[in-house]
């Protein structure tokens, strides 16, 4: 009897090495229903049989610049099955280096991170027309027959059946990001060897958002030139060609050329003098903020779904106050993403406070936002910097957060204002104690602050490393002559073994 309904289970039994040796000797239709755990009948009645609306779901978002996006959502038994290929399909794919989009442990932000960004930087920007709809099923289906995946002509054809849907990539499918990365495999490594031959010229690409940048005086011309006169970017042909042997086309309305005098963009993020946010993006988080507080969380959501957000606002499937709450959260993890991960950022600090005020029930990375703790403040003269650096790095491979002013205080960041919630946030504020220590106003001026939050609250443990003899540290130091101290020996390691146990005993005690 022919099942016409998915009783699909969403995983595969078997055991992961018993699917990758099953995966790579697809040859007909019904290696493949074995692989996926489906009856072969059932697998062919959902593939070519089965109305189209149990399918997928499709619908429309405005896109950022203007126009609407198709997207297609696999549900069911479509949905099922690309669940179940997907992690098999990820097995076989190793990501460029200069690939952001869709690959573990990468992101926008290190997408930007890669360009080496100076005074004199140029960057291009280019962006694949119709991306996903340029991945046709033929060209699926000739990535399943090709390596790494050498699947025989059958099972190639129904694997990219699964993938597809009305003869191309759907924008929507979990399948569809690696697949594209995989379709684009060759693109990069020409882009690649093109940039390296040049030099100083750096390539990256996020999805179908390609990003070049130069350090050169003048742009490279065998990629682009800028006319003055028309003010257009023109494409070098030979480049243009680069794309054309792949089979892909060009939008040429979101090709930009910015030099450092103009704001400089990369996958959203400006990065004229570090990867940041628009300033706009945080008044609009602010005035989200501000409104909720003042007219209530209900007020504010109608205002802003009726006067920005009509187009996205599903009325039937969401709730006003629940759809502005989601948004509010969005914008503010994208914020904690780029600005917040690495240290105490005040902006974040203070729309984190805000919110804390006015919502009972917020997501826990919210309540990290409020204050980005580190274990240890490393306080040293400029002169012992690279001593600060090697306990740094020992600390950093072996998991302790550690303030460090030449990692942690980035370009265009207020020293003082990071040094001070550096201060404010540490458990353990060490002094690398030289004789250079004691003759600087700044690093004295720490030291007192640590003393001070010890002597009136106890939230922060002192811990000297002297260079030297510790008995002369002690009498300049009398207020801590009692501290345990650690001679500095070329003994990182040891050093920071110490600190574990010292952040031990402090957590043991706090409990």
């Amino acid at each position: 009897m022919l099942i016409t309904h998915s009783k699909l289970l969403p995983k595969i039994k078997k055991d992961i090495t018993e699917q990758e040796s099953l995966f790579s000797k697809l040859q007909t239709t019904k290696d493949v229903a074995d692989l996926l755990e489906v009856p072969y009948k059932q697998l062919l009645y959902i593939l070519y049989k089965q109305d189209d609306s149990k399918k997928y779901e499709t619908f429309s978002i405005p896109k950022k610049m203007g126009g609407m996006r198709i997207i297609s959502k696999p549900k069911g038994s479509i949905s099922i099955l690309q669940s179940k290929l997907l992690p098999l399909i990820t097995s076989k794919y190793t990501a460029k280096s200069c690939v952001h989009g869709f690959v573990k442990g990468k992101s926008i932000l290190t997408n930007a991170g890669a360009h080496k960004i100076t005074q004199h930087t140029k960057i291009l920007n280019i962006d694949i027309k119709d991306f996903y709809d340029s991945i046709n099923f033929g060209r699926v289906r000739g990535l399943m027959m090709s390596h790494p995946f050498n699947m025989g002509n059958k099972a190639a054809t129904v694997v990219a059946q699964i993938l597809c849907w009305k003869n191309k990539l759907p924008q929507g499918a979990c399948t569809s990001p690696v697949i594209s990365n995989m379709i684009l495999h060759r693109l990069d490594s020409k882009l690649t060897k093109l940039c390296e031959d040049l030099k100083s010229v750096y390539y990256t690409r996020y999805a179908d958002d390609i990003t070049i940048s130069s350090n050169c005086p003048v742009f490279p011309e065998t990629i682009a030139t800028w006319d003055p006169k028309t003010k257009e970017v023109r494409l070098n042909q030979d480049f243009e060609n680069i794309f054309k042997s792949e089979n892909f086309n060009i939008n040429y309305s979101k090709v930009r050329l910015k030099s450092n005098k103009e704001r400089q963009e990369i996958t959203g993020l400006t990065v004229n003098e570090f990867p940041n946010v628009r300033r706009v993006f945080i008044r609009q988080i602010k005035a989200m903020i501000h409104a909720w507080n003042k007219f209530g969380l209900e007020a504010a959501a109608k205002e802003y779904i009726e006067k920005y957000d009509r187009k996205k606002f599903n009325a039937e499937n969401s709730n006003v106050v629940d759809y502005f709450k989601n948004v509010v959260y969005g914008k503010l993890a994208y914020l904690y993403m780029v600005r917040g991960k690495e240290g105490a950022d005040r902006i974040c600090q203070r729309f984190a406070e805000r919110i804390l005020n006015i919502d009972d029930e917020v997501p826990n990375f919210i309540k990290n936002m409020k204050e980005s703790k580190y274990d240890i403040f490393l306080s040293h003269a400029s002169e012992d910097k690279c001593i600060a650096e090697r306990i740094y790095k020992e600390c950093t491979s072996n998991n302790i957060n550690a303030f460090f002013d030449k990692e942690c205080i980035k370009v265009g960041d207020s020293i003082p204002e990071r040094i001070n919630d550096a201060l404010r946030t540490s458990k353990i504020f060490v002094i690398i104690a030289s004789y250079m220590y004691s003759e600087k106003k700044w690093t004295c001026e720490e030291l007192w602050s640590a003393v001070n939050k010890t002597i009136e609250t106890g939230e922060i443990r002192i811990y000297p490393i002297v260079i030297g003899d510790i008995n002369e540290f002690k009498r300049n130091y009398p207020l801590l002559g009692h501290r345990k101290a650690m001679r500095w020996e070329n003994n990182e390691s040891e050093i920071v073994k110490d600190l574990e146990n010292f952040l031990r005993v402090q957590e043991n005690e706090v409990k």
